[in-house]
């Protein structure tokens, strides 16, 4: 898994959606969502409007690109690559879908270092919010706190065709 992940945070390979459709069939609030068949990994290329790493703005070090992991179990995970070669991702579930809106609780937040050689996760509380602002476009924004710490990032992906890799 690691070296997909490393392989995709190199790649510029672009999406439409980041998270599957079968996992946005819009479940009750008290409902787990669906589990996919298969996990998913999903490239998306775009742009990184905002990053904020440990309370630090890391907007200048955001690269264009995007990676969504969608787990059997329901979890997703965004990842986002910073040029300095650390990678934050947050670890969602989905909590609700009203119309286009999907709305995903974060239940942690993971930095990894340069070259993978180092990975902190922490327990985090915050939300993601997915949202199709135009003609195959999505924004992703979301913000946390953990470990005493800010995390946020803001991701507009691109109007290419997606590259889903299964497992």
């Amino acid at each position: 898994m690691a070296r997909i992940v490393a392989a995709a945070m190199s790649l510029r390979i672009p999406m439409l959606a980041l998270v599957p459709a079968a996992l946005l069939v819009a479940p009750a609030p008290a409902a787990s969502p669906p589990p996919v068949e298969h996990a998913e990994v999903r490239f998306a290329q775009g742009d990184c409007d905002s990053l904020l790493l440990e309370g630090r703005p890391r907007t200048r070090g955001c690269k264009p690109n995007l990676v969504s992991l969608a787990y059997r179990s329901g979890l997703v995970s965004f990842v986002f690559a910073g040029k300095d070669g650390r990678h934050l991702s947050f670890l969602t579930r989905i909590e609700r879908q009203v119309g286009q809106e999907t709305r995903l609780k974060v239940g942690q937040v993971t930095i990894v270092t340069r070259g993978g050689a180092e990975a902190y996760a922490s327990p985090a509380a915050g939300d993601c919010v997915l949202t199709p602002f135009a003609v195959n476009r999505s924004r992703l924004e979301c913000s946390a706190k953990a470990g005493g710490s800010r995390y946020s990032a803001l991701f507009r992906t691109s109007d290419a065709e997606p590259r889903i890799v299964t497992f």
